[in-house]
This record gives C-alpha cells, structure tokens and sequence, in this order.
C-alpha cells in the first residue's frame, strides 16, 4: 500500500546504511579536487620535512596540514591552515555529525582550541572536555592562515574518544572555514583513512576515492527511483486500479524489482563502508537513526512477505479466518510504515545538515503525492462529482468500441457480455428491460438522490421504474410515462432476448410486443398459483438449450383501472407437474401438482397478494383473456456454459421460482459438476411449493444439492452459525437472491459482512 513508497524512501535518503549518508554527503569533496590556494607550500611541507616538535603528518588537503608527536602519556597536534583564517577541524568517524571534534578557531586574531561535540554539520555548541591544550608560545593567527600547536592526553575519560595510542586506525573526516567570519559553517570539507603512527613510515593516510563518491551517489539515486517510483507506482495500481486483471501482476513484479534492487545497493554500501558499527558513531540521536532505518528496511521486507501470504491464502487455503489476519497484519503495517519512514527521511537529513533536499525536493514531492493518493482516496471510497463527470466523458467516447467489440457489429448485446464488461471495467452502467443505459451523469440529477446508484450497477432496473420494488430503505415509486421515456436518452445499446426459449410459428410479433392468451390457471400453494399462457405466434420450448435463459423474467403490461400497470415475474420452463411424476417413478415422495404435463405452455408462477393491482388481475381475468408479454429480459443467471463451481442460492417465497431450471438441470444429469447450496425460505408449510422436489433432487444428487429449507421464521432470522459453519462464503463462484426487497437487502448485507465479494452477488 500507501507503505513501501515512502518507507524505501527513507532508505534511499535517510538510511540505507547508516554510514551511506555521510558517504555521499561528502561525494564531491576528494583531496584532488580541492582548490590550488596554497598547494605548493603544503605538498613541499609534506614532501620535504617535518615541521619541529612533529614526527609524522600529512597534507589532508591543499590548504591544510596535519601533524602529530606522540610522548609517553600525552600526543601533540600541529593544525597548519595556510589561506584559513575562520576555523579548522578533525574529527575521527566519517563525517561531522554525531562526533568530537578537535577545533582551533581565529578569535580575534589569537589562536584558541576546543573539544566540541558535533551533532550536525552545523556549528557545535557543546565543549565535551578540557582536554585539549593550546601551545600559545608555537601557535598564531598570520595573514598566511592559522598556525596552532597544542596537547592531548592519550588517555582523556572526560572525552568521548577516551584512548588515544599509537598505531591507531581510524577514520578521519576534516573541515575548515577560509574566510575570517567567525566560527560558522565549513566552506570546504573532505574524509578519509588515518593510520596514527610515531614516524611516517608506520603512518598512512588515504583520501576518501571519487569512485566510492560515485557509488554512494548513484546507490542513492536508485534507491530514490525503486521507492519513489516503482514502489509509488505498485501501490496504485493495487490499490487503485485493482479491477483491471493486470493489476495485482504488476504490483507484484515492480514490488520484487525495488525489493531486490535494494538488497542489492545496501549490500554493496555496507560493504564498502570500513567501520559501519563503529562504537565512536554509537551516539543516541545517530542510533535511533540507525536502528529505525535497518527497522524500515526488515518491515519492508515482512510487507512484501505478507502480501505474497494475502494472495496465497486467498488463492489456495480459502480460509476466511486466516485471509482476514494476513490481510490486516498487511493493512496495519501498512499504514504503520510511512509515518516512520517519512520521520526517518527528515532525520536523516537533518543529521547530514542537508535539510534543504527537503525543502526544495522531498517536501514537494511528497506533497504532490499525498494530494493525489488523497484524491484517488476519495474517489475509491467516496467518489467525486467533478471527477466522475471527466471520467463519464472519456467512458462516452469509448463506449461504442468497447461495446462494439463484444457483439461484431450487431444491433443488440448479450447481457453476460455486458455485466463482465460493468464487472471487469467498473462501468457505471444499468439495464431497463431491452435497453442499456449509461447513468454515470444521470445520478447526479436523479430526483430520487445519488446514493442508491451505487448499489444497482449491472441491475435491471425496470423493477424500480415500475414500483414494483426499491434499491435501498426506501418505498417503490412508479415512475410516469415521462420518465420512462427519457430513459431513452440515456440508452447505449439495446439488449438480445433470450430467443432460445422460443419457437415462432409465424410471422408478425415481436419480443417486445407479444400477445398471449391465458389457457389455465392452477393453485400450487396456499395464495400461489401456476399461470399457462398459450400464443398462435410462439410456442414454448420444453428444453430450452442452453443456459444463458435461466433465471430470466417477463414483463407483463395490462391496463387496470385506467392505468397502464407492469409487473415483472419470473420465468420457469420446468413444467413441476412433470417433474413431480419423474420424482415420484424413482421412488421419492412428493405432493401433486395438477399442471398439464403435454403442452409447451409459457408458465408463471405468482402469489396473490391482497390490494395487488397485478396479481388481482391475473388470478381472477378469465381463461382466454389476453396479456401483453415483453421478453424474456434482465440479466438472469448469468450461466453461457456448463458450470463447475459451488453457488449459493437464496430463494423467499416465490423468489425460489429463477432457480427451478438450474436444479431441474442438475435433476436430469446435465450438471454433474456444479454444487448448488440452496436456501429457501416460507411464510408457512402451506405457502411452500417445489421444496420437495428440492429435496429429491438433493436425495439423488447430494454432492450437487445443499438445501436449507426453513418455513415461519418471520423475519428472515439467520444466524451467524448458518453463514460461517455450513455455507461456503470462501469457496462460492457466486450468489443469486431472489426475494422480497427486506430478504435481498439482509442476505446481501450479511454475505459483504462476511466478506463475499459484491460483483459476485446477483439480485435477481
């Protein structure tokens, strides 16, 4: 996530190794680049004697010599500064933060030594000892520079650097201030390796060399792409763009690539480094740095590791309990990271006194990327207005090739091929009976208000428009013919007819205007009748081939009262008066359903409801009378081919109606593969119908039929045992719903509650 960017940041700027700071702080400050001032004098001092009192010494820079005289229990230095007249320094780790340094200053003319202890490369306030004494009758302040003599005990205990003895290998870092402004910041400033011996010959000095400048630059510039761009970019894309199927792919190989970049760098670094643990750089602030740095880089690791864990528990184990633990390990992390990653990188920074990087660079940068991470934010979690309407413009221009693409240049689409393109490419996208619609601009002006739209994406919505139900907490509305017709402003495409379940005797109807005449009408249950319409244009097929039909559903147009009323029932082809005599050949029991077993009849199945201007029609209009059928339409099971997966199925009254072909497939053999877990749910034992033949179903095929049957549980009580105990949430390709608007929303709000993903959840 949001981590790995700026955690690897802070070991490309501010950590890495911990000497690597200092390593290309100083990058551009190698003994032969420094300034000619002076040279001559120093390289003939170096080269051709020693100056009194001193035994060994080297010209650290061009204007600056060092010598050194060790005697029984003290060491004396010689600082000869030629063109300085500000101040001159040593200090023995690499760099000048966290360190004792030995300073001699000009203090108005006169020569004057301290023992300070540097926390930055900035100006030391703090005198560590007295441990130092100036030579005054040796030493002076001349227009040539800065001449001083002075003494150290070898062993001082008020010093940090306690011992000092011959022999000593140490790093050394050094600075000096050339103009006469007091002691403020060097203005010039170099490292390297001292050997501390009692002649030259046993004595060494080696300048730190351009190409350990180099690699120190270039390992930081690495590290500043890896996290600052590959990681940046990984994090996006999972986060953000995680619908696209490539996504997890390419957050997965730039995450290894920085991952491995990085082992790489930081080994190379801490090897070239000569005393990366030195106990001299073991001071608090440096340590604390240090720690939280090689802490950064281990945790970055642990979250790739954890990521890697997510995907395969998710993928092989199909355990929710573990998926959920690694998951939110990973989250917690996550966001743990770059709180200490951004406070390393300004630390890390402050401690090199380089704390313009941050303001000119980091600072903006980090920036810019918070106010798009925020942005991207909002949008994934809450979504944006002004952002939405740019998006819904580029979605217009591409709509026709996307979706032309899918159909070859035919005038309607498959509704399968359209829901996996709302599915795959979040497309803000409804159907409405025959038609498609875009409403990605139409819901911020949607009388009824925004919020529902996200929740019927991919739904027919004809329910809705024709009141017959609502998306959310809310009463159905029946829209007026006036709205009915401005959807088709917002219609893309027109959608295909399941054709398949038809055969046209003759010519003059169409799918969207068929007459159908009622020829029987039986009692199933209690209030719940089978209704057969029969057509001199269409007849039914008893096996419809196939099973991209199942689950689709009419609408049926009748004027009542005066007034144009649709309703929207479901279609099932299975006749339950043949299928009930099949069950009871093979010797299971069930109850009779007195339904005629020999015509190709278009049945529907509905349940009488008092005051329901529909289901009062139907059930009391006379044998013979006329409907107006449009159909079949909406998405329905969304099945193009034999299915292999465990479903789950959640039916409440006659909602159990879309699933009787799938399981009367199952029933016949066609299916032996797919694993159909079925809840259903009644009023009462007396308003149940096709449970039986359910349960024989589940009796002859009980590795490809789970049923759950409850009937008086007021409600919809389910309980939490239900779902995680016998239900496979974890294990389930999809769940179909099919009930009244309370029994949709609690199903659907306890599947998301247990983490089942909600592209995978149909309402029919």
């Amino acid at each position: 996530m949001v981590v790995e960017l700026i955690l690897l940041i802070s070991v490309a700027l501010g950590s890495g190794v911990v000497e690597d700071i200092d390593k290309a702080y100083y990058q551009n400050y190698s003994y032969e680049a420094r300034n000619n001032i002076g040279k001559t004098q120093i390289e003939e001092m170096n080269k051709n004697s020693i100056p009194p009192n001193i035994t060994s010494g080297f010209a650290i820079d061009n204007n600056y010599y060092l010598g050194w005289k060790f005697d029984t229990d003290q060491i004396t230095f010689l600082f000869q500064c030629n063109n300085i007249q500000g101040w001159c320094g040593i200090d023995f780790v690499k760099g000048m933060s966290h360190s004792e340094m030995m300073i001699v200053i000009n203090n108005g003319g006169q020569p004057e030594v301290y023992d300070y202890y540097s926390t930055s490369n900035s100006k030391p306030t703090q005198q560590v000892s007295g441990c130092l004494t100036l030579i005054s009758n040796q030493s002076s302040v001349t227009a040539n520079g800065i001449t001083a003599y002075f003494t150290r005990p070898l062993k001082c205990s008020d010093s940090r650097f306690e011992i000092f003895s011959s022999g000593l290998a140490t790093p050394l870092s050094w600075g000096y201030l050339s103009s006469n402004k007091g002691f403020e910041q060097h203005n010039s400033k170099g490292e390297g390796d001292i050997v501390f011996g009692t002649t030259n010959a046993t004595s060494s000095w080696v300048p730190s060399s351009s190409n350990d400048d180099d690699f120190f630059n270039d390992h930081g510039t690495m590290m500043s792409v890896m996290w600052a761009g590959l990681i940046q970019l990984a994090i996006i894309f999972v986060r953000y763009f995680k619908w696209w199927p490539f996504a997890g792919a390419i957050h997965s190989i730039l995450g290894c690539v920085a991952a491995i970049f990085t082992l790489i760098t930081a080994y190379e670094a801490f090897k070239k480094d000569k005393n990366p643990f030195d106990a001299l750089r073991g001071e608090k602030e440096l340590n604390y740095h240090s720690r939280l740095a090689f802490t950064l880089c281990a945790l970055s690791m642990g979250q790739i590791f954890l990521g890697f864990f997510c995907k395969y528990v998710q993928v092989f184990k199909k355990s929710i309990r573990m998926n959920s633990l690694a998951r939110i390990c990973h989250a917690v992390l996550g966001w743990t990271l770059p709180v200490m990653a951004m406070a390393n990188v300004k630390y890390g920074w402050k401690l090199n006194d380089d704390e313009s990087k941050m303001n000119n660079y980091i600072y903006p940068v980090y920036g810019v990327l918070t106010a798009a991470i925020i942005i991207l934010e909002i949008r994934y979690r809450w979504g944006s207005c002004i952002y939405e309407k740019i998006r819904s413009k580029r979605v217009k221009q591409s709509r026709s090739e996307s979706i032309g693409s899918l159909i070859d240049g035919e005038k309607r689409v498959r509704h399968i091929d359209v829901f996996k393109e709302i599915v795959d490419s979040k497309k803000q996208w409804v159907f409405c009976d025959d038609m498609l619609l875009d409403v990605s601009l139409f819901k911020f002006n949607h009388p009824g208000g925004f919020f529902m739209f996200k929740k019927i994406y991919g739904q027919d919505i004809g329910k809705f428009i024709n009141g017959c139900s609502s998306p959310d907490h809310t009463r159905p509305y029946y829209h007026t013919e006036s709205a009915r017709d401005m959807l088709k402003h917002l219609k893309i495409k027109n959608m295909a007819y399941a054709s398949e379940v038809f055969d046209q005797i003759s010519a003059g109807e169409s799918f969207e205007s068929m007459q159908w005449s009622l020829a029987n009408r039986v009692q199933i249950a209690k209030s719940t009748y089978c209704l057969e319409f029969t057509s001199p244009i269409w007849q039914m097929k008893a096996h419809p081939p196939g099973y991209e039909w199942m689950g689709k559903h009419f609408q049926i147009k009748a004027r009542i009262g005066g007034k144009v009323i649709r309703r929207y029932y479901s279609m099932a082809a299975v006749n339950l008066g043949a299928w009930a005599s099949e069950v009871r050949s093979r010797g299971y029991s069930t109850k009779e359903y007195s339904i005629d077993q020999d015509k190709n009849y278009l049945r529907f199945h509905l349940k009488h409801y008092n005051g329901g201007l529909m289901t009062t029609h139907l059930t009391e209009m006379p044998i013979g009378t006329f409907v107006t059928l449009k159909g079949p339409l909406g998405p329905g099971l969304l099945i193009d081919s034999e299915i292999q997966n465990d479903y789950l199925v959640f039916g409440a009254g006659t909602g159990i109606l879309p699933f009787l072909d799938i399981i009367y497939a199952v029933w016949c053999g066609k299916l032996p593969k797919v694993v159909l877990h079925i809840y259903c749910s009644f009023r009462d034992e007396e308003s149940s119908f096709a449970v039986d033949l359910i349960e024989a179903t589940a009796k002859r095929y009980p590795t490809s039929i789970k049923l759950y049957s409850r009937a008086g549980e007021a409600g919809f009580q389910l309980h939490s045992e239900f779902w995680r105990n016998i239900l496979p949430l974890h294990g389930a390709k999809m769940a179909w719903i099919c009930g009244p608007p309370p029994f949709n929303r609690k199903i659907i709000r306890i599947l998301k509650g247990e983490g089942f993903k909600a592209d995978n959840i149909i309402v029919i």
